[in-house]
C-alpha cells in the first residue's frame, strides 16, 4: 500500500488540499470553501467541512482514500491561540478519529513554500498582516497576527485606511497635500471630501472599499508623493520589526542567511520602498537574515511539513520529484511576485 501524505491549507476564501507520496511526487489536489471557523458564517462544523470537501477532492485524483494517508498537516487561518489549536484539533479528530496529523498557523504554509531549508520566518502581508518564526527543531512562534491592538501594522487594510485619512487630512487643512486625495475620490466616485465624508458615516460605500485603495498608494509613491511614501515606509518598518521579532524569537536572528518569506498580495505593489523599508528595518534585529518569495503555493509547503515529519527531513531526491511532478497551477511564477 502507497503511504500517502497531504496538506491542507485552509484560508478566508478558500481550501486547498495536495496529496503526495513519500518520495516527493504531487498525486492530486481538490479544493473546498473558506475554512477559517473564526468566520461567523463558518464555525468549527463549516471549517471541517471545508477541509473535507478539498480532501476528498485530492484523494479522489489521486485514486487513494483517507486509510492510506500516513500524515496530514492542516495550515489554518483562524488558528492563532492555543484554544484555537485544542478546538480545531479535537474536531479534526473526531471527523478523522485514525488520521495522524499536526495543525499550524496558515502562514506555516506559506513559510515553507518557500524556504530551503524548512526554517526561518514569514511575514504575511494581504489583507492584515502576520509573523510566524520556525526554529531549526521545528519549534513554531506567532508574532501578532490577531490585528492593531495586538501590535499589527500592515496589509491592504491598513494601507487603505491611511489612504483615506491622509486624504482628508489634505482636504482639511490638518496635514500635507497629497495626490492621494483627488485619486480616493476618483477610485470611489465621490464628487468632494465633503461627500465622501457624508458617505463613509451614512454607510453607503461598498464593504470593504478600502482593500481597494491600496494600489493607490503605490501609484502616488512612485509619482513622487511624499505621503504615500511615508506610508510605505512606515508599514516596512513596521513589517521588518515583525520579521526581525519571529527570527528572534526562535534564535534564528543572528543565522547566517536566514531566510524570511515575504507571502501576501501587498508584497507585489509596484513601489521599492515597502521592500526597501522592510530590509532596513530587518537588518537591524537580523543582519544577515535575507527575503525570500514563495516558490509553489502555500498547498504545497502544507505538504513539505507532512513529508518532514514523515520521512525526516526534505533531501534534494525529493525536491526533484517534487519540481518534476507539481503542476504549474500550483508553481508560483516570478512575475507574480
Amino acid at each position: 500500500m502507497t503511504r500517502l501524505l497531504l496538506g491542507i491549507d485552509a484560508g478566508n476564501s478558500k481550501t486547498w488540499a495536495m496529496a503526495g507520496d513519500m518520495s516527493g511526487r504531487f498525486l492530486g489536489w481538490g479544493k473546498g470553501p473558506r475554512g477559517n471557523h473564526q468566520a461567523r458564517e463558518v464555525g468549527v462544523a463549516g471549517a471541517v467541512e471545508a477541509f473535507a470537501t478539498a480532501v476528498e477532492g485530492a484523494l479522489a485524483q489521486a485514486g487513494a482514500r483517507i486509510e492510506e494517508v500516513a500524515r496530514a498537516s492542516f495550515c489554518l487561518a483562524g488558528a492563532d491561540l492555543p484554544s484555537d489549536y485544542e478546538l480545531l484539533g479535537s474536531a479534526i479528530h473526531v471527523h478523522w478519529p485514525s488520521l495522524s496529523f499536526s495543525v499550524h498557523n496558515d502562514s506555516i504554509a506559506g513559510l515553507r513554500s518557500g524556504t530551503s531549508r524548512g526554517w526561518g520566518a514569514v511575514v504575511v502581508c494581504g489583507t492584515g498582516t502576520n509573523a510566524v518564526g520556525r526554529g531549526r527543531d521545528g519549534r513554531e512562534v506567532q508574532v501578532g497576527g490577531l490585528g492593531y491592538l495586538d501590535g499589527d501594522y500592515g496589509g491592504g487594510g491598513d494601507l487603505g485606511r491611511d489612504a483615506v485619512r491622509a486624504s482628508f487630512q489634505a482636504a482639511f487643512g490638518r496635514g500635507r497635500e497629497t495626490a492621494l486625495l483627488p485619486m480616493v475620490l476618483a477610485a470611489l466616485g465621490q464628487p468632494s471630501a465633503d461627500a465622501f465624508r457624508d458617505a463613509i458615516y451614512q454607510e453607503a460605500l461598498r464593504p470593504g472599499y478600502v482593500l481597494d485603495l491600496a494600489p493607490l498608494v503605490f501609484n502616488a509613491a512612485n509619482e513622487g508623493d511624499e505621503v504615500a511614501q511615508e506610508i510605505l515606509i512606515h508599514m516596512g518598518t513596521e513589517l521588518g520589526k515583525a520579521g526581525g521579532a519571529a527570527l528572534k524569537a526562535v534564535e534564528l536572528d543572528q543565522a547566517d542567511g536566514a531566510e524570511v518569506v515575504l507571502s501576501g498580495s501587498v508584497w507585489k505593489g509596484k513601489s521599492p520602498l515597502l521592500i526597501d523599508a522592510f530590509r532596513l528595518s530587518l537588518h537591524r534585529t537580523a543582519p544577515r537574515a535575507v527575503h525570500v518569495r514563495p516558490r509553489y503555493e502555500p498547498v504545497v509547503g502544507a505538504y513539505l511539513l507532512a513529508l518532514e515529519f514523515a520521512a525526516g527531513q526534505v533531501g534534494p531526491s525529493e525536491v526533484a520529484n517534487l519540481e518534476a511532478s507539481l503542476p504549474d497551477s500550483l508553481r508560483i511564477r516570478s512575475e507574480e511576485v
